[in-house]
């Protein structure tokens, strides 16, 4: 309880013992983020994790790279905050476009648990995870979708998100995958045509999201590419 208090900045110590203790989930979250930042405030971020690192881009061994993955995946777990740090950042994106399609679905997949519920995030991967739609792997576009589709779903999501959401996704409206056209058909259904019809947006916001999209499509050059 002390240390929680401790991290606020409260004009005397009546005050601070009245700030409420958390509940038993965000203690656990604070205490995991507490212990993160103490290892690496004390010994460097890059001394820490440069092992990692240097697996996260080991340019012959796709396994070392995925191995770095599954490690920085249970560092992220205990405190997601991790993925917004500058050196992780940069070594995600670019396994997002890795030569082994299992890397770029793992990189893809990663990120996907947190986007949708941290607007950081969601702002720093959000072009590399629209780009996976495009990827020559099933799986990598599939995961993709479906990080994408989470963010769709988070209410009050900022219109620029949306739009470039529904650019990276419409061209999948004829993937190879039949669960993939299915899921994206569906999807855009239900925000635009929904029924009952009088569900979710209003008509007016309908039409001016579909209009959203269609102009970013245009200015993509999406519209040119796939007709």
């Amino acid at each position: 309880d002390a240390v929680w208090r401790e991290q606020w900045e409260l004009p005397n110590e009546v005050e601070r013992a009245r700030l409420a203790v958390p509940g038993a989930g965000e203690a656990q979250a604070f205490s995991a983020h507490v212990a993160v930042q103490e290892i690496v405030q004390g010994q460097g971020f890059g001394k820490v994790f440069a092992p990692m690192l240097n697996l996260l881009v080991h340019p012959s061994k796709p396994s070392f790279r995925q191995k770095a993955l599954k490690a920085l995946e249970q560092v992220v777990v205990l405190d997601p905050k991790t993925l917004a740090n500058d050196q992780v950042r940069k070594g995600v994106l670019r396994l997002m476009g890795d030569p082994a399609k299992l890397v770029r679905a793992q990189a893809v997949s990663l990120v996907g648990s947190y986007m949708a519920t941290s607007p950081q995030l969601l702002k720093e991967y959000f072009v590399g995870v629209c780009d996976r739609c495009r990827d020559t792997g099933v799986s990598v576009r599939k995961a993709a979708m479906l990080i994408l589709r989470d963010c769709l779903a988070t209410e009050g999501q900022a219109s620029e998100i949306v739009d470039g959401a529904c650019v990276a996704m419409i061209p999948l409206l004829k993937d190879e995958s039949s669960d993939i056209r299915k899921q994206i058909s569906h999807l855009l259904k239900s925000m635009w045509f929904p029924q009952p019809p009088s569900a979710g947006l209003s008509v007016a916001a309908r039409f001016a999201q579909i209009r959203g999209v269609v102009a970013e499509a245009h200015k993509s050059g999406i519209t040119d590419r796939d007709g």
